[in-house]
């Protein structure tokens, strides 16, 4: 099986969003920036206020209480543009030859060559942690972290069949785990 397609920063961006929203490590990080500013204030209003009057505690609970829920709303709308930010400066670096443009796939029963503008790499079975996707990716993890991206149009297009590329790559070249 032959595949051909390009990668953009998009696709990249993408991914690594996508990522995000599935890994438990990434969605404890997530959690503790949401609850940590909230938590200092709350405990800033209850250490200010302790020694004065209710009028004044009631007072700086209506100051940050405003502040505390626009956080804690819009912590993950913040957090996925920290991600694209961080994304984009990566890419804009010299060392990322080969992950945007060009991508060729050849998949068979023993082997999986990948092949860009910069390089080709051979890898045999069961190299692959596991296949993820949404609704206009598969993503074929190398590692916790690193993954192929290929888009479904390119799936779509090329009339490959999905299911014989899922019956290549759960019986031939996902890592198996016992």
């Amino acid at each position: 099986m032959e595949i051909e397609y390009s990668l953009t920063e998009e696709d990249i961006l993408n991914f690594n969003l996508f990522h995000s929203d599935h890994s438990p490590t990434t969605k404890k990080n997530m959690l503790i920036g949401r609850l940590l500013l909230p938590i200092i204030l709350i405990t800033f209003i209850f250490l200010l206020g302790f020694p004065r009057n209710l009028d004044f505690n009631i007072g700086i609970g209506v100051i940050f209480f405003p502040i505390i829920l626009i956080w804690f709303l819009f912590y993950p709308k913040y957090f996925h543009y920290c991600i694209k930010k961080n994304v984009k400066k990566l890419l804009a670096e010299d060392l990322n030859t080969g992950m945007i443009g060009f991508q060729k796939l050849l998949i068979n029963e023993n082997e999986f060559i990948q092949i860009t503008d910069f390089s080709k790499i051979q890898r045999f079975e069961r190299f692959i942690t596991k296949v993820e996707e949404n609704d206009k990716y598969i993503f074929l993890y190398l590692s916790s972290i690193t993954a192929m991206i290929i888009p479904k149009s390119v799936i779509w297009n090329n009339n490959i069949k999905k299911d014989d590329l899922y019956y290549l790559l759960e019986n031939k070249i996902i890592k198996k785990t016992n």
